[in-house]
């Protein structure tokens, strides 16, 4: 009975461990972006391009629309 707890101690330190990596990774992909679409956003403002504004904030709407039906409230700010 000892082995059978100390393999499943195992797996779940492997599994434990590449957790954090998914998420570094992923935060990375998610910091690039938003980079990208920072400039984005300060081009098209600086050029008054209004209309390009509006579709990135369209289709960030459209990537994000699971998260804001699960969380409305940390997506809408109301004032």
């Amino acid at each position: 009975m000892k082995e059978k707890s100390s393999e499943k101690e195992t797996e779940s330190e492997t599994k434990d461990e590449e957790l954090p990596e998914k998420k570094k990774e992923r935060s990375k992909v998610g910091f690039i972006v938003g980079r990208r679409e920072n400039i984005l956003i300060l081009t098209f403002m600086l050029l008054n391009q209004v209309t390009a504004l509006v579709v990135i904030i369209g289709i960030k709407g459209l990537v994000r629309r699971e998260d804001i039906e699960k969380k409305p409230g940390y997506y809408l700010v109301v004032q």
